[in-house]
């Protein structure tokens, strides 16, 4: 056969089998921005990831507060390193990203449900984000109290500062860690138990059941690339034939 002949039923073969290339999805680039990149996070990581990690060191100051033998002044300041790690907005001096676990947590919840009202969103997107939502909130809720609870305390008030010091720990770790609450041994993706822990877990289950297509981390230039368009619509600017982001939001 000849070579025009050859070239000719390789052309019928890819349009019979269906080798036209997917368009990245939508709803998976939303939850890009929770897990993999977002614009104004430090590094661009996901708004999950920041979170996770300003509330480990908020953590890790609380722990740090309730150490043996501690001035007043130094229970104080790690308190105050708390607070700036949930929310530099109210003390903007301290350890972390100066981002804040509220905003990225808050962020993280936000993109989840615009994956989930998005036009591509499977079934398992819809239903799932609808519990991961209130988790993700009740979360953070907890964490602008342990905020609250921070700028209580005064150094100045030596029983009233450790009452506070033991608060703060004893609400981060649920935060984090989740609670038993009700004393069944288990700790259930509920908002009376959950925390960051149960919440990250409760998230990959649901991208474990994502099919069709099956959820993958998509490229960079996908995920900081999405934009939301002047009529509500979602659209990739590397799709577009974009030289630049567009200005108009995302």
């Amino acid at each position: 056969m000849k070579l025009h002949g050859l070239l000719a039923l390789a052309g019928i073969f890819a349009l019979s089998t269906g080798c036209a290339t997917r368009p990245p999805s939508v709803t998976h680039a939303h939850i890009g921005h929770c897990l993999t990149h977002w614009h104004d996070t430090p590094e661009n990581k996901g708004l999950l990831d920041v979170a996770r990690q300003e509330l480990d060191t908020a953590v890790n100051e609380s722990d740090a507060a309730i150490a043996a033998g501690l001035s007043p002044a130094d229970k104080a300041r790690h308190i105050e390193n708390v607070a700036h790690a949930l929310n530099p907005d109210v003390q903007p001096v301290g350890p972390g990203f100066d981002y804040g676990a509220v905003r990225a947590l808050e962020g993280a919840i936000e993109h989840l449900e615009y994956a989930a009202t998005s036009e591509d969103a499977s079934l398992n997107i819809v239903s799932s984000v609808a519990v991961l939502s209130e988790l993700g909130l009740a979360i953070a809720e907890r964490l602008k109290s342990a905020v609250a609870l921070a700028g209580t305390a005064d150094e100045r008030e030596r029983a009233a500062l450790d009452k506070a010091a033991i608060d703060l720990r004893s609400a981060l770790h649920f935060a984090a860690r989740g609670l038993d609450a009700n004393g069944n041994g288990r700790i259930d993706p509920v908002t009376a138990e959950a925390g960051i822990d149960q919440l990250q877990t409760e998230l990959q289950a649901m991208l474990n059941r994502e099919t069709n297509p099956a959820y993958e981390p998509l490229p960079r230039k996908y995920v900081l690339g999405l934009v939301k368009l002047p009529n509500g619509k979602w659209s990739f600017a590397s799709l577009r034939g974009a030289k630049s982001r567009p200005t108009y939001g995302y």
